[in-house]
């Protein structure tokens, strides 16, 4: 079964200076139907204004994933301050606790990040830890198995740029999105912000209209 997930049915927070995309039920935001896919809690778009941020807040009980598309992100946990260009990942273990803080600097910023909840028999497999994604046409790990290591056990987080009219190999059971550009699958076109769900027993396959994506697979 795959179920399409328009960008405007995305739950929208806005705070001074941030806007916040989630796609699934998030602090006000509930919905019973719509809580997790897999181990994936959050898969939330954040875009802040130059000088603006989230203020040092806790975490605990989830791996939180975070991929810098556009700006800087600064980023403090515990006394350490580090600074992530776009076009790196971060990944941060939050599964014993942590108290973390997120800022944009001189030019807008813009990340996509994710909390993942870890079977308790995951090992921890270091605290904090950031990469330059892999550049290229096609899928790339960016995070799991031959990418930045991950606690929760089975999954990886694919990015790809794809040219137009190349084909897009879908995984099994992914949570797709389209971060840039656009993609042709069975008839409907996703653009920027919308996002596939696939529980399929075998792979498939979409066209790229000129896209940048990113999905999550589990399994």
């Amino acid at each position: 079964m795959s179920e399409l997930c328009r960008a405007g049915q995305r739950y929208r927070t806005e705070q001074p200076g941030i806007t916040s995309l989630h796609a699934f039920s998030f602090g006000a935001h509930y919905d019973p139907a719509n809580v997790a896919f897999g181990p994936l809690i959050a898969l939330n778009e954040e875009d802040l204004l130059p000088g603006s941020g989230f203020a040092p807040h806790p975490h605990a009980g989830v791996e939180i994933v975070t991929l810098v598309l556009s700006g800087t992100l600064h980023h403090r946990h515990g006394h350490s301050g580090v600074m992530v260009p776009a076009g790196h990942l971060q990944r941060l273990d939050a599964v014993g606790g942590v108290t973390h803080s997120e800022a944009a600097g001189e030019e807008p910023l813009r990340f996509l990040q994710s909390w993942l909840v870890p079977q308790p028999d995951d090992e921890p497999v270091g605290e904090y830890a950031v990469a330059a994604v892999p550049e290229g046409r096609g899928w790339a790990t960016a995070a799991g198995d031959g990418g930045l290591p991950l606690r929760t056990r089975g999954a990886r987080l694919l990015v790809g740029r794809f040219a137009a009219g190349e084909p897009v190999p879908l995984p099994p059971v992914c949570l797709l999105l389209v971060v840039s550009g656009a993609l042709q699958l069975a008839g409907d076109e996703l653009t920027s912000g919308d996002s596939l769900r696939r529980h399929e027993s075998s792979a498939g396959e979409a066209q790229s209209a000129g896209a940048h994506l990113v999905a999550w697979v589990f399994g």
